[in-house]
């Protein structure tokens, strides 16, 4: 593997937990000095202040010419593919079942990500990433590591395309709508209010 690209596809919200993106990155780059880091996503007016917040830090930890913020990008199916890891790093109660794990995983790239919501009804331990606690750059840093070991960088990449197909890809999801409406019907007539 050339220089790893760790990444995270994220609006710019305190909701992300993104200082913790910043500090594992600064943990990664004391192992992996080739590594750089990206963060997509846009920023609200709302959130300026903590993206400044977000820029101060990364300075601060050494990461200046490291770490790009790139703002709101209509192609992020075109980005996802650059990442050797992406990384998810919510903080509680901020997320149902996070799309960007699905869409990272769909493009053979492993997922680190915090165990919140359902994320880890996506993101399988050990199988197509990694699931740490919240709020530990630390964790996020040591699993990305791991992630980036050759050989486990292919082998989550291709579970984790291989469980978006099975169990998220577009006819699977319209075969459930399919059956659970139908079923729903059913259960209507058999109360006698077709």
């Amino acid at each position: 593997m050339d220089a790893p690209l760790v990444g995270t596809v994220a609006n710019i919200s305190t909701m992300k937990g993104l200082e913790y993106f910043v500090d594992a990155a600064a943990l990664i780059r004391e192992s992996r000095r080739d590594a750089h880091f990206v963060i997509v996503g846009s920023a609200h007016k709302a959130q300026r202040e903590y993206l400044r917040s977000l820029r101060d830090r990364a300075r601060l930890r050494g990461l200046a010419e490291r770490l790009q913020f790139v703002g709101d990008r209509p192609d992020v199916e075109s980005v996802y593919p650059a990442f050797d890891v992406m990384m998810i790093t919510s903080l509680p109660r901020s997320e149902g079942t996070t799309t960007t794990a699905m869409e990272a995983m769909a493009c053979c790239v492993p997922v680190v990500a915090t165990r919140v919501g359902a994320v880890d009804e996506v993101v399988e331990e050990g199988v197509t990433g990694y699931l740490v606690e919240p709020c530990r750059g630390d964790l996020l840093a040591e699993r990305a590591l791991e992630a980036l070991k050759p050989g486990m960088h292919e082998t989550l990449g291709e579970r984790g395309r291989a469980l978006v197909q099975e169990r998220f890809d577009v006819r699977v999801c319209a075969e459930r709508y399919r059956a659970a409406f139908a079923a729903a019907r059913e259960h209507r007539a058999r109360r006698g209010r077709v």
